[in-house]
C-alpha cells in the first residue's frame, strides 16, 4: 500500500506537533521512579557485599567470580569452556579434512619447504602471485 503525499504531509504535521508539545512527567511519577531506584539500589548493594562481609564467601568461590569477571562475566567465561571443549573434541576425534591437513604440514615441516597450494588444494588461485 502506498500513501497519497497529502497522507504524509498530515503525518508529518501531526509528528511536528507531537515533538513541540511533548508532555512532562508528572512530579508525582518522577518521584515513584527515583524511590524505586533507590531501593533497587540498596537490594543490589545489600545482595553484593552481604557474602563478603560476614565471610560467607570462599577463598575458591571469591576467585571464580574475579575470574569471571576479568573475563567479562559468566557468559564469556562459558563461551571459553564451550570452545575449549570444541578444542579438546577435535584433538581427541580431528575429522577426516584436518587430519590430511595436519599430514601435509608435518611433512612440509620435516622437509622445510611447503607452500600455500600444498596446504589449500582446492583453491590455487590463492597461491598464484599476479
Amino acid at each position: 500500500m502506498t500513501a497519497s503525499d497529502d497522507d504524509m504531509r498530515a503525518l508529518d504535521a501531526a509528528f511536528a506537533a507531537s515533538r513541540r508539545h511533548a508532555p512532562d512527567p508528572s512530579p508525582a511519577l518522577m518521584a515513584r521512579i527515583v524511590a524505586d531506584a533507590e531501593a533497587a539500589a540498596g537490594r543490589a548493594a545489600a545482595r553484593s557485599g552481604a557474602g563478603e562481609r560476614h565471610g560467607a564467601v570462599s577463598g575458591a568461590r571469591a576467585l571464580l567470580r574475579r575470574a569471571a569477571a576479568a573475563v567479562g562475566g559468566w557468559s564469556a567465561l562459558g563461551g571459553l569452556v564451550a570452545a575449549g571443549a570444541a578444542g579438546l573434541w577435535l584433538g581427541v576425534a580431528p575429522p577426516p579434512a584436518l587430519d590430511s591437513l595436519a599430514v601435509l604440514i608435518e611433512s612440509g615441516a620435516a622437509t622445510g619447504v611447503y607452500d600455500v597450494a600444498d596446504l589449500v588444494p582446492a583453491f590455487p588461485d590463492l597461491a598464484e602471485g599476479d
